[in-house]
């Protein structure tokens, strides 16, 4: 296996030599040009196009003799990127919330649990009254509660005094979205059709 991932190593370098000498050998200056300002610029591609072909070489000979570390930074590369590409939206969290009322309602109340009925409707009313919002992170989001609508023109919602504060914007967050998932109404949705009171008045 060992040998195999070395010749491969081998080869990839070796194709990374032989398109670099292609190219340098199709894109040779004439004549008339040299001395000049293309040939500056012509030189200028030249150097640059090395670097990167130092580059690629070094990439290629740490990942022969480190292919842990290699593994890990590409793993960590593609799990980011695969976190921005799914990075749920506030249309995606409507849905979402949509999604489990519809399954705490069809619930008889007595075996309903009270600790996600009542998160959903908190949520829902915040929902109703506009004061949900979201901050995108590029990988992750977080929604939180503002004061008032968006649309809102009242004094307190303008005054710069009155508005959230950092230091206590953590009590505000109610969900983490990664992922393509809502984290909080997740956890909130864990035994939603078991009522702990049920089983207290059986005992």
């Amino acid at each position: 296996m060992s040998y195999l991932t070395g010749n491969s190593f081998r080869i990839l370098q070796k194709r990374l030599s032989n398109s670099f000498l292609a190219v340098k050998e199709k894109f040779k200056l004439p004549e008339k040009y040299k001395g000049g300002r293309i040939e500056r610029w012509a030189e200028f591609w030249k150097v640059l196009f090395q670097d990167y072909k130092q580059v690629a070489d070094d990439i290629v000979n740490e990942s022969r003799t480190k292919p842990v570390k290699t593994l890990t930074i590409f793993g960590g590369i593609g799990l980011t990127a695969y976190a921005i590409k799914t990075n749920p939206d506030e249309t995606d969290f409507r849905n979402q919330l949509l999604t489990y009322t519809n399954d705490i309602m069809i619930l008889n109340d007595a075996i309903r649990n009270p600790t996600a009925d009542n998160h959903m409707k908190y949520l829902n009313a915040c929902v109703n009254e506009g004061t949900i919002r979201r901050l995108n992170l590029i990988a992750f989001s977080i929604i939180w509660i503002g004061n008032y609508h968006p649309d809102c023109q009242l004094y307190p919602s303008q005054c710069s005094y009155l508005k959230p504060q950092y230091l206590t914007f953590y009590q505000r967050i109610v969900d983490f979205g990664i992922f393509g998932q809502w984290i909080g109404m997740l956890q909130k949705m864990k035994d939603f059709d078991i009522n702990p009171k049920e089983w207290e008045n059986e005992q």
